[in-house]
């Protein structure tokens, strides 16, 4: 979503009106971002990196990340048309094995009559942390 200056009738290249639009659209596509993919808002939780050695990881980053999203996409066609080749049947051919693997469902534990009241907390395991990076 990118303003239009060039047809408003006051555009001048490089006036005040163009430079606002500018900074308008980049706050635009940060602001929808950002709630698109759940970023919580920049604050003082967040040190901003300017450093080149930052720069040039997280570019990296980027690039390997939208490789690997390809991949997988490619992967995904594969495992697809492997899947319909096999007809339905366990099948392996060049190192491949397709098996179709059933596994038991989970447990509703909110439609258990006896566990309504019931305090779960108690058992829940300890928390666990772990580094997220989100991409924009």
């Amino acid at each position: 979503m990118q303003a239009n200056l060039k047809e408003s009738p006051c555009y001048k290249p490089g006036n005040q009106a163009e430079k606002e639009g500018q900074q308008f659209d980049q706050f635009l596509k940060l602001y929808v971002t950002r709630k698109l993919y759940d970023i919580p808002e920049l604050d003082e939780k967040f040190e901003e990196k300017y450093d080149l050695s930052w720069k040039d990881c997280a570019l990296q980053l980027r690039e390997v990340s939208l490789q690997l999203e390809s991949l997988e996409n490619k992967k995904e066609i594969l495992r697809n048309r492997l899947i319909q080749m096999s007809q339905e049947k366990d099948s392996k051919g060049f190192g491949v094995f397709v098996t179709k693997v059933q596994r038991k469902g989970t447990i509703d534990y909110s439609s258990i009559p006896e566990l309504k009241g019931v305090d779960l907390e108690k058992y829940r395991k300890c928390s666990s942390e772990y580094w997220k990076i989100s991409i924009e």
